[in-house]
């Protein structure tokens, strides 16, 4: 399922909900929430953008839609619209829910979020694809490069700093008068980067991810926040699907050549992801055997007819 947004100011795209959660929650928001704006002055006034922000909270969100002026869009999880109230709410707080299930909806994602920058909407976007368990800014996807790229909308670096300590992954409710701080950078152009598409789209990603680490001061990790692909996806991360295999031998090297080699057999674009488990099994005849479990990574191949 996609929503694709209308224009914001129609009451059938719910903007009068959207000024009146705004106006209401926004007053208990700065009461209980104290959160230092820093670098507005970089937010473009009229004009498709995208705001790329670490993320360390589910608490992210809140803090982006009442730190922008304008109304700004998020791309999430169809399940945040099971309940009754969020069905209501996240779309008033300019949720556009997409189906993650299936590999095809990456391309339905991508079409529902490229659409909202068309209109010049202001879309929200978490390059890391999900909340950093660990504290650190993790790897980016190139899918915020993709449709900065297709669509020509500016880039805004955003680094969010304290949020984790509003509302800590877990935690059911955010928690008042903690002091958090949104800090914005100045707007990337994915105009002024040439080359080849891939090429543009690395160099941006990395432009974005070294301007989000110096916003937000975290330190960095060179691997993905997680194993589930992102929402937003763009070039060859577009579509993929994480493997995992195992393989033994009397090292570690062999038992992970072994397990390398066993998906190469089936696929031939597999790159590997992260060693995922180690162990030491001890046989009954005294011999000792390794076993190593790594993520692969497989381009996703869809079934021939089918339609992304």
């Amino acid at each position: 399922m996609a929503v694709r947004p209308r224009d914001a100011t129609s009451e059938g795209d719910g903007g009068w909900l959207h000024r009146s959660v705004r106006l209401v929650l926004g007053t208990a928001y700065r009461l209980l929430i104290p959160v230092k704006v820093v670098g507005v002055e970089h937010l473009p006034r009229r004009g498709a953008v995208i705001l790329a922000a670490n993320h360390l909270s589910f608490f992210d969100t809140v803090v982006l839609m009442f730190s922008v002026p304008r109304r700004t869009y998020f791309v999430g999880k169809a399940e945040y619209m099971d309940s009754w109230t969020t069905r209501r709410l996240f779309p008033a707080f300019g949720l556009i829910p997409i189906e993650r299930s299936a590999a095809r909806q990456a391309m339905a994602a991508l079409s529902v979020a490229a659409d909202a920058l068309g209109q010049g909407h202001v879309l929200g976007i978490y390059p890391e694809g999900t909340r950093s368990r660990d504290g650190l800014l993790h790897r980016g996807h190139t899918g915020v490069a993709q449709l900065a790229m297709m669509s020509g909308a500016l880039v805004v670096p955003v680094g969010l700093v304290g949020t984790d300590r509003i509302q800590p992954v877990g935690a059911r409710l955010p928690r008042p008068f903690r002091r958090a701080e949104i800090r914005f950078g100045p707007a990337l152009d994915p105009g002024a980067y040439s080359g080849s598409s891939r090429r543009r789209r690395q160099m941006l990603t990395g432009d974005l991810m070294e301007a989000i680490r110096q916003l937000c001061g975290r330190p960095t990790s060179a691997d993905f926040a997680s194993d589930e692909p992102p929402l937003i996806r763009g070039g060859n991360e577009s579509v993929y699907q994480v493997h995992r295999v195992t393989g033994r031998g009397v090292t570690w090297h062999q038992a992970a050549k072994f397990a390398v080699a066993e998906i190469c057999v089936r696929h031939d674009d597999a790159r590997v992801g992260e060693v995922r488990r180690l162990q030491c099994h001890i046989e009954r005849d005294g011999a000792v055997r390794l076993t190593t479990e790594l993520a692969i990574s497989v381009k996703y191949q869809p079934l021939q007819g089918a339609t992304t």
